[in-house]
Order: structure tokens, then C-alpha cells, then sequence
């Protein structure tokens, strides 16, 4: 599957959607499946991968491989007071234009920032 994107298919005859969209800088998986057939799926992955070590991995993994890959995350790295150019996400923001903050990002490029996110 090619990054970023998403495919129907059956794993061990449980209808799912996988999709390669994950946010944490690492080559992965996400697998969208029935709440009702979650456990099952879930302990069938951890019995099949058991030869390959595979062990179950929380948000704080996620995290610290999110932040390694310079991907920040609104709501933890960035806030209503982290401005996008201060996390160094200038590129995906308008140099032109109106828009919800324009003015302030301007006014960021033209005199320079003061702190910086890294």
C-alpha cells in the first residue's frame, strides 16, 4: 500500500480497513475493525507476531516516536499559543490572503520569532 492510503480488506475472515496514514514517523498500520470484534482480532495479531516479539505499545511509544519524526500534535505540542511558525510549520501556511490569523503570521515572518519549537 502506498502512504497514505486505505484499503478494504479481510483478515482472518474479520472484514476491516487498513489504512497506511499513521502519524508517528514510523512505516506502519492502522486497522479499523467492528467494536465487537476488536479482542479477537487483537489477540489473534499478539499470537501470530509472538515469533516476531511483537508486544502491545501505548501512547507514550507513540508519542515519543511522533516527536522524534518532527511531527507535532495539537492539543500537546502545539496550542493556541504555539503559532505554526513558531513550530516550524511555516511551509503549510499562506504567506498571502486572508484567513483566521493571517495578520499575526505576517507580522511573525516580517519581524522574526522569538522562541521556537524543537
Amino acid at each position: 500500500m502506498g502512504y497514505y492510503t486505505v484499503s478494504e480488506a479481510q483478515i482472518a475472515n474479520y472484514p476491516v480497513i487498513v489504512a497506511r496514514t499513521g502519524y508517528t514517523g514510523e512505516d506502519g498500520f492502522e486497522i479499523f475493525i467492528k467494536g465487537e470484534d476488536a479482542p479477537q482480532l487483537w489477540d489473534l495479531v499478539l499470537a501470530v507476531g509472538e515469533k516476531y516479539e511483537i508486544q502491545p505499545a501505548g501512547l507514550g511509544a507513540r508519542d515519543t516516536l511522533r516527536l522524534e519524526a518532527s511531527m507535532p500534535l495539537y492539543g500537546h505540542e502545539l496550542d493556541e499559543n504555539t503559532s505554526p511558525l513558531e513550530a516550524g510549520l511555516g511551509y503549510f501556511v499562506a504567506k498571502e490572503g486572508e484567513y483566521i490569523g493571517a495578520a499575526r503570521q505576517r507580522e511573525l515572518r516580517q519581524k522574526g520569532l522569538s522562541r521556537k519549537l524543537l
